[in-house]
């Protein structure tokens, strides 16, 4: 319940921005090992860090869901950032956020190729 109020804020912080037209992405990103997992703290960290990490990007974190093998966001991105980079971006970030709260050998390969 917390995480969701802290992502209820984030969101209204975020909506603050006026950063002009965005275009509103679905994404779910899968962990490419059949053996890793996402662990409760690094998935709770996620939760909590990821909509001011993106919100410095310019992005707005609408919705999103970690599960130990996936997770699954929703995101409205400035119209001038191109797909591959949004996807990039992402998959990036996220990584960057999880291997904070768990050991993850090679960030670039940790999600499954899009």
């Amino acid at each position: 319940a917390s995480d969701e109020i802290e992502l209820a804020e984030a969101e209204e912080e975020s909506a603050l921005l006026d950063v002009g037209s965005l275009t509103l992405y679905n994404f779910v990103l899968l962990v490419r090992d059949d053996d890793t997992r996402i662990i409760p703290q690094a998935a709770q960290l996620l939760s909590q860090r990821l909509a001011k990490v993106l919100n410095s990007l310019a992005w707005q974190l609408h919705t999103l869901q970690v599960e130990e093998d996936f997770i699954y966001l929703t995101a409205g991105v400035p119209d001038d950032v191109l797909p591959p980079d949004v996807v990039r971006e992402l998959m990036t970030q996220t990584a960057t956020l999880l291997a904070q709260a768990q050991p993850i050998n090679n960030l670039d390969e940790f999600w499954a190729d899009t």
